[in-house]
């Protein structure tokens, strides 16, 4: 084989495989930021640390979360939720838990 074809070869492989990486990371990077922008208060979540813990606050002005983790509140920012463990089941759920805080 001439050496100028398998270079052409080798360089259409590797841009080839280049741009399959590239999407790949756009798809995931898409994929996290719809998760985090659906998380709300009372969903029990885990933190790229590997804290789980139910969310009690959410401040979007500062872009943190308060995440209650057996009887600490910890405060992240919101890029620091790595997934959802468990959705709140109802807002009856939300409203509970705001008669238990005051």
């Amino acid at each position: 084989m001439n050496p100028i074809v398998l270079v052409v070869v080798m360089v259409v492989l590797f841009g080839g495989t280049l741009f399959m990486q590239s999407r790949n990371a756009k798809k995931n990077k898409k994929a996290q930021e719809e998760m985090r922008n659906q998380v709300v208060v009372g969903a029990e979540v885990m933190t790229i640390g590997g804290v789980i813990g139910t969310i009690v606050e959410m401040d979007n002005s500062k872009n943190t979360i308060t995440i209650e983790s057996g009887s600490a509140k910890i405060v992240f920012t919101a890029r620091a939720i790595h997934s959802v463990v468990n959705s709140p089941v109802s807002s009856s759920y939300l409203s509970a838990k705001e008669e238990e805080n005051k």
